[in-house]
């Protein structure tokens, strides 16, 4: 008996070293690392290093790579971010923080762009439970902080929820994503009036068959919808992956564009990674042929100068002014547009130059009519105040909308402070133009972001991200440009991670 009692002892000392072992790694978990080089449609390319270490629920992460712009120099990064996520029960956690620092270049400034997101995903049913049929709820919210300004810097907010469907080998998912900001163009200030826009939905399925999994997705946004088809192969310590998507949008918005890509994954005893390759097979392009056009005291403008004042002089509201261009020739019209932004500028230079002379109360009440009517007195020999850039830039594209071109209002961070301006193109030549107050630029290539892409290149930063406002300054949704998209994955939030949470697969719960 005694001798029985012995070897149980021994037995039980020898296990004990295991079982340290065993806390010891599940406390250091896996180092991991990640190499990725991303191609974007008229834009550029990324190429990035990450490496990581965690410690229980927590992960660091420290990223660096370049951005290979069309019209910069490269540009140099360093991504310092912090994952903190795990399971309580049937619930997942995640979290990211991370900021993305961009030194100051031959072309550009230092720029300083902030991401935060975070997530819970529930499982109240699990199929391990239930043979075979499981159910999943997700919530999550993100928030960035675009490059800072000297005035302040613009923020974007969302915010997602999701649910799967799981009967064994298939599940079913759907996710929607919405961004919070005003419904008007010129209703910026003030949480009274930001609300929830669509910004994006993804549904889409996973068949996990052995030792191989196929997941088709459909994409839905504002300015295109699409889907996508990816297969991976689950092997033992390497799990390639291959996957393809396109993307259907208005010319306006880049157009059509197909995208293929391989990600390895590497699965080791201490330590995992990723090597993802994506190149766009079609898409648009971002060469650009500009040209600036200001009023010149030539014949020609002197005649459209005694039209347009004709013009404000007799029409009482903004839909009398824009029923009298209706016939008139584009230049005309963008003439219009000019005049309108210059009479704006000048009443601000001689109210004090005040760009927010409109107070964000008053904004909450202003409309179109109001701002014409405040232009018009100024024509005729008063001096009243037609608002800031968004008032007047609304103004100018509802006009150009009303005298039949598509036009938009754009907002979008600069160097010096948030702008908004009005964006038109003729349906005939496919000719763009962008209206600055005063300024006008006119683009051959027919599509909004390369306009974009100059502005970033006047104020030496980044634009990643702008609203689009169309008819009646009704918003349309934000616009992610492939710049943006750059963004997100240089600040590790290029995965869908509320995706990633629903369609997992979880180790069978002890019974």
């Amino acid at each position: 008996m005694a001798q029985k009692q012995a070897e149980k002892g021994n037995r039980e000392m020898e296990t004990v070293p295991v079982k340290v072992e065993e806390e010891h790694d599940s406390l250091l978990r896996q180092f991991e690392f990640e190499l990725t080089h991303i191609d974007y449609s008229g834009a550029g390319d990324i190429t990035k290093a990450d490496a990581s270490l965690g410690v229980g629920p927590v992960r660091a992460w420290l990223g660096a790579g370049a951005l290979d712009l069309d019209y910069y120099d490269p540009l140099f990064f360093v991504t310092p971010r912090l994952e903190i996520g795990g399971e309580i029960k049937e619930v997942e956690l995640y979290s990211n923080a991370s900021l993305t620092l961009i030194p100051e270049g031959s072309e550009t400034r230092t720029m300083i762009f902030r991401n935060l997101a975070g997530g819970a995903v529930w499982e109240p049913i699990s199929p391990d439970e239930t043979d075979g049929f499981g159910f999943r709820l997700g919530l999550e919210a993100k928030w960035g902080a675009e490059a800072e300004t000297d005035v302040g810097q613009r923020t974007y907010s969302f915010a997602g929820a999701g649910a799967s469907l799981t009967f064994e080998p298939v599940t079913f998912y759907a996710k929607e994503q919405v961004f919070f900001r005003s419904t008007k163009s010129y209703e910026q200030f003030g949480w009274k009036r930001i609300t929830p826009q669509h910004d994006e939905l993804k549904a889409g399925m996973v068949l996990e068959l052995e030792g191989f999994d196929i997941n088709a997705e459909f994409l839905h946004t504002p300015f295109e919808k699409g889907g996508g088809v990816s297969f991976r192969i689950n092997g033992k310590y390497l799990s390639p992956e291959i996957y393809f998507s396109g993307r259907y949008r208005e010319e306006i918005f880049g157009g059509s564009e197909v995208t293929g890509g391989l990600v390895l994954h590497f699965e080791g005893k201490k330590s995992r990674g990723r090597g993802k390759l994506e190149k766009n097979l079609s898409g648009m392009k971002s060469g650009q042929d500009w040209k600036q056009l200001y009023g010149k005291a030539s014949p020609e403008e002197t005649e459209k100068q005694e039209v347009f004042e004709q013009a404000i002089e007799e029409s009482e509201n903004l839909h009398e002014f824009a029923a009298r261009y209706r016939g008139a020739s584009v230049s005309s019209k963008i003439y219009a547009a000019q005049r309108i932004g210059k009479i704006a500028m000048d009443v601000q230079h001689e109210m004090g130059g005040d760009a927010l002379s409109v107070s964000p109360e008053d904004l909450a009440g202003i409309d179109m009519s109001d701002t014409y009517e405040a232009l018009r007195t100024s024509v005729m020999g008063g001096l009243a105040d037609p608002g800031a850039c968004a008032t007047v830039h609304s103004l100018i594209a509802e006009f150009l909308r009303e005298s039949g071109m598509e036009a938009y209002a754009v907002g979008f961070p600069r160097r010096d402070d948030s702008h908004l301006v009005a964006i038109a193109k003729d349906p005939q030549s496919g000719h763009m133009y962008l209206i600055d107050y005063y300024a006008v630029v006119k683009q051959k290539g027919g599509k909004l972001w390369p306009l974009m892409q100059q502005y970033a290149q006047w104020d030496g930063i980044i634009i990643n991200r702008v609203e689009v406002y169309g008819k009646n300054n009704n918003i349309i949704g934000c616009y992610t440009g492939p710049e943006g998209k750059m963004l997100d994955e240089a600040a590790g939030m290029g995965e869908d991670r509320m995706k990633g949470a629903l369609i997992r697969r979880k180790v069978p719960k002890k019974k």
